[in-house]
């Protein structure tokens, strides 16, 4: 930052160096979102609307010194304890056009996560309160010595038409009506900011809203009507196809790949984090190469339709198989990337929380690693011919009976929890419960338990191992 000191105005690196030296700063504005919080496209804006004439090489140097002073609040010790009461007319004003003005919402809204960082917003309903006498005021603490006092006097910084003047609480250098001058406009600043019981700090419901503003809700609509186009069309393809052949079971084969057409038409038409869209397009796109080669593998090796579909939809009509199984399946399949479509479109935060990305992406991985190693268990149990045993109760299989359809579960639990970096990504859980509900209830363990019941030591191989969540095999069966 010092070498930052060369660049600003006459005059304005007396309060940098007060800045860079406070522990604490309190501040009330009335009209502008203060210069700490301010993001690079509202902060330039500003400048240029303040420096009328100015050349574009001092205005990016303006606000490249503003970007600078916020690194304050984000250093990793000792950061600036920040205390900002704004009037809500700030949060109404669109300074520099709706793009800017989204960006610079989504962007107090990730602040407020900061522990040391406290926003609270002046309603327009307090009327006439303190802070419009004393107008926009700045106060600086200092950190406290061995003794338990500031180790400087607390500072007041204030605006004025003839410039900005620091104004210490404790003035021992300002004699005659200076000094008086600067202290009862210390005194003011110092009532106005201890009046703040007429703020209200932002409120669980006002968190919600504020959090939302880190999704751009135009570009969300863009993907998610984007990744419906591209389903539709998919389900429909194969719906003909599969009724034509006489085998529904095609729609198994179009699950994954639809998954994975939602996720890269999310990143392609996502206007969010570039990284996290993309490396979930990512994640996705591998996991299904992978199933879907298991997948095509099976349905062209099998000249039967799976007895699964046969039994479901005995005697239905093709109205009713489009109706029984394409239309729910393309619904699923929206329903289950809602966490990857809301993700494309939204912001992270600059707080601890974005590290949910990189902790989701690895959940991801976890959960694709336990279906691979699941399914190589399975064929390599299949290939052994004769002499293999009845059941497959070892591995990851005597720890769950359906470890496969686990590990597919575990792997869009990580896609919610990476979206959940984002504070509105949280509100999608219910794309994870329904990836679990379907494995589970809807086409996965439950049909299958049902044709397996015939198989010898099944019975006991349920009393053993359980259905779905992993947990040490029982090593002796309960008595009847």
């Amino acid at each position: 930052m010092a070498r930052l000191r060369r660049r600003l105005p006459e005059g304005f690196d007396v309060y940098i160096g007060l800045e860079e030296a406070a522990s604490q700063l309190i501040s009330y504005e009335s009209e502008l979102v203060p210069g700490l919080l301010q993001t690079e496209g509202y902060a330039r804006t500003v400048i240029e609307a303040d420096n009328p004439g100015v050349d574009n090489e001092e205005i990016s140097r303006r606000v490249h010194v503003r970007m600078a002073r916020q690194s304050l609040i984000w250093r990793a010790t000792s950061p600036l304890g920040l205390q900002v009461a704004l009037n809500e007319g700030i949060l109404r004003r669109p300074v520099g056009g709706p793009r800017v003005m989204a960006e610079q919402l989504r962007s107090l809204a990730g602040v407020t996560e900061l522990a040391n960082v406290s926003l609270r917003v002046v309603p327009l309903s307090a009327g006439l309160h303190a802070g419009l006498m004393s107008g926009p005021f700045l106060i600086l603490r200092f950190p406290l010595n061995g003794d338990g006092k500031e180790s400087e006097p607390a500072t007041v910084y204030v605006d004025g038409f003839t410039g900005a003047l620091p104004r210490r609480t404790r003035s021992r250098t300002a004699a005659g009506p200076r000094r008086d001058r600067a202290q009862r406009g210390a005194a003011r600043c110092q009532a106005a900011s201890q009046g703040l019981h007429w703020c209200r700090m932002v409120s669980r419901a006002q968190a919600g809203r504020l959090a939302f503003m880190s999704v751009d809700v135009k570009n969300l609509c863009r993907v998610a009507g984007a990744s419906a186009a591209v389903i539709m069309a998919r389900q429909a393809a194969t719906a003909v196809v599969a009724v034509r052949r006489g085998r529904r079971d095609y729609a198994d084969g179009v699950w994954g790949p639809g998954l994975a057409a939602i996720a890269l038409t999310s990143a392609a038409a996502g206007s969010g984090d570039r990284w996290r869209r993309w490396t979930l397009a990512a994640a996705t796109a591998v996991w299904v190469a992978r199933l879907e080669r298991q997948m095509i593998g099976r349905l062209r090796h099998s000249e039967e339709e799976d007895p699964r579909y046969t039994e479901f939809l005995d005697g239905d009509s093709t109205a009713a198989v489009v109706a029984k199984v394409f239309v729910p399946q393309g619904l699923s399949q929206l329903l289950v990337s809602a966490s990857v479509q809301l993700a494309a479109a939204s912001t992270l935060p600059r707080t601890a929380r974005r590290w949910l990305f990189p902790a989701g992406i690895a959940v991801m991985l976890t959960g694709a690693v336990i279906e691979a190693l699941a399914d190589h268990q399975k064929t390599q149990f299949q290939q052994r011919g004769d002499d293999k045993p009845d059941l497959l109760d070892t591995g990851l299989w005597g720890w769950s009976r359906h470890p496969n359809y686990f590990g597919d579960s575990v792997v869009w639990d990580g896609a919610w929890l990476a979206a959940a970096a984002s504070s509105p990504g949280a509100w999608t859980v219910p794309a994870p419960v329904a990836m679990s509900y379907l494995l589970i209830f809807a086409t996965g363990a439950k049909r299958t338990e049902a044709r397996m019941q015939k198989r010898p030591g099944y019975r006991d191989y349920q009393q053993r191992v359980p259905i779905f969540f992993p947990r040490p095999p029982k090593t002796t069966v309960p008595a009847a």
